[in-house]
């Protein structure tokens, strides 16, 4: 159970998310964003963020000319304490997206680990993060470009 500090955090994270959407609603924005498919033998590493209800992989948006191994490498810390070189980052496709009232550009990685990594979950932004098999992903509620990459393997 989160302490009330991270119920706050989780409600300025649903209402940023939602202002966000209606910004995109109006505006249709490009965006350019990075997913990192964490592997630990034959089981993908999956995230459920506090403000949305779709699991996902671990990644989010680029900076301004950051490279997209390197926001990849960035958002695995962030997110879940992973140190990953952005040279051990696999390029696996760009996928565009249209969810979300934008056309978002994201680029999809891959990195394949021998050992399970040690994963820190801030109760915030991420609220759960699990590895698990194909088939047992592909019966959550997935976002679509994940549902889509995880269809073609």
């Amino acid at each position: 159970m989160g302490s009330l500090i991270d119920k706050l955090w989780q409600y300025f994270f649903k209402a940023a998310y939602r202002l966000h959407l209606v910004y995109c609603f109006i505006f249709r924005p490009t965006t350019h964003g990075v997913y990192v498919a964490v592997w630990h033998g034959e089981r993908v590493l999956l995230v459920k963020n506090s403000y949305r209800k779709c699991y996902t992989l671990p990644g989010g948006g680029r900076k301004r000319r950051e490279d997209p191994a390197e926001t990849g490498s960035r958002e695995l810390h962030e997110e879940l304490g992973l140190h990953v070189d952005p040279e051990a980052l696999t390029f696996v496709a760009t996928h565009l997206s249209r969810c979300e009232f934008m056309k978002d550009n994201i680029d999809l990685f891959e990195i394949r680990l021998g050992e399970e990594p040690a994963i820190r979950v801030d109760n915030r932004e991420v609220v759960r993060a699990d590895f698990m098999s194909v088939k047992d992903a592909m019966e959550l509620p997935l976002f679509p470009t994940v549902g889509d990459y995880l269809r073609s393997l």
